[in-house]
């Protein structure tokens, strides 16, 4: 469908009106007032016609006028709110390395695996959400937190960090995707050989900017059978010029990072002076930019058409390490894929507008949920066998 439908009255947060635009599904919210709400009316007599997506190889999106925005009305949460939530921090060993894996309510059911961003680790890049899980950093007492411990938060910090021996090969989002889906193993079902993989438990997974595209390569290729839902945000599925050119303009870590980023990013990474973090963000950006010259641009292109579960893209408007073409190509080339963008949101909108981010997490994940329970009884409503897990 060409028809861009345009909202212009909002109603309840379990009302969803959906506007498509080729294979990709647009859902639009509007915070207001604190409250979060779904779509629940749309323009009568004032529909805009927009071309389809229209999107090439490595081309950006055609679509840069389209208002796909989500209006931030209501305060923000700042990153160094206070956290009062408790979390454990795990130590597992997976593949031939020892991995940092930050972790609230492990027994849980319904388990969440977070990708952090580059040279990011777990427990920094997903503070709030440790912090509070997936409810409101704000809430005060048990009613005002839906479904508190129904969800297990797992955030995993990638191989060589924290600390300086992090590597950057050609096929590192593979090779991470490959240790993301052994730690979750390691964790889920220990490390029993005689475990049978097709009684591993599923788990949704969230990826930040590198751990963006790593989330890709598990969910589209690595371990598409075991990934309930995928939400990713300030990831890109290739790399032009304009991308390397971003990647150049933030290497050197005292010109371009400001002093309170560079001080929390050594803190968290153990770090002891400026130079290590510079020989940190090197080998990060030249790992970037040889996708550029060394595999024609292709960070996960192949393993985004494989991608099978529900997925959210998230994007922030005002994002200028991660263009919005990325976010909506991203979002066209997985067919069963939501798009929504903050108008007010940067690269680190997960922690710059926190609460509205884990709604907006908690409402996909349990709105999948439910769709597909619906999808089992009736199955076995007919009488059709249940399968649990396909291998």
């Amino acid at each position: 469908m060409e028809t861009l439908y345009l909202v212009s009255s909002l109603n309840t947060t379990s009302q969803f009106k959906e506007a498509i635009v080729a294979d990709c599904h647009l859902i639009f919210y509007q915070e207001a007032m604190g409250l979060f709400s779904g779509v629940g009316g749309w323009r009568q007599g004032g529909l805009r016609r927009q071309q389809p997506f229209g999107v090439v190889r490595h081309c950006k999106s055609a679509l840069s006028s389209m208002s796909l925005l989500l209006k931030s009305t209501s305060s923000s949460t700042s990153p160094h709110h206070q956290l009062h939530r408790s979390f454990e921090t795990r130590t597992v060993t997976a593949r031939g390395a020892d991995f940092e894996v930050s972790i609230l309510h492990p027994d849980a059911p319904h388990s969440i695996l977070c990708l952090p961003g580059a040279l990011g680790t777990g427990s920094s890049d997903f503070a709030q959400l440790l912090a509070s899980g997936l409810t409101s950093s704000e809430s005060s007492n048990d009613k005002d937190k839906p479904n508190d411990n129904k969800y297990g938060i797992f955030a995993m910090t990638p191989r060589g960090l924290p600390g300086i021996s992090r590597d950057y090969p050609l096929n590192f989002y593979r090779r991470d995707a490959l240790d993301a889906a052994a730690v979750m193993q390691a964790i889920l079902m220990g490390n029993d050989e005689n475990n049978n993989n097709a009684c591993q438990k599923k788990y949704s997974v969230l990826g930040w900017s590198d751990g963006a595209i790593t989330a890709v390569h598990l969910a589209g290729a690595v371990a598409p059978h075991l990934v309930r839902n995928l939400v990713v945000w300030g990831g890109n599925a290739y790399v032009t010029k304009d991308d390397v050119q971003a990647f150049e303009a933030i290497r050197n870590v005292a010109q371009s990072w400001s002093n309170r980023v560079r001080e929390e990013k050594m803190r968290s990474l153990g770090l002891s002076d400026v130079q290590e973090l510079q020989e940190l963000n090197d080998k990060a950006t030249d790992g970037w930019i040889r996708h550029f010259y060394e595999n024609d641009g292709d960070t996960c292109l192949r393993e985004l058409h494989q991608v099978k579960c529900p997925t959210l893209v998230l994007h922030g408007a005002k994002d200028v390490i991660c263009d919005l073409s990325h976010a909506k190509y991203m979002a066209q080339q997985i067919k069963n894929s939501q798009l929504v963008v903050l108008e007010e949101g940067k690269h680190n909108l997960h922690q710059r507008f926190a609460d509205t981010f884990h709604r907006l997490v908690r409402d996909f994940i349990e709105r999948n949920e439910s769709e597909s329970e619906k999808q089992e009884s009736s199955s076995a409503a007919e009488g059709e066998p249940k399968v649990d897990e396909i291998v």
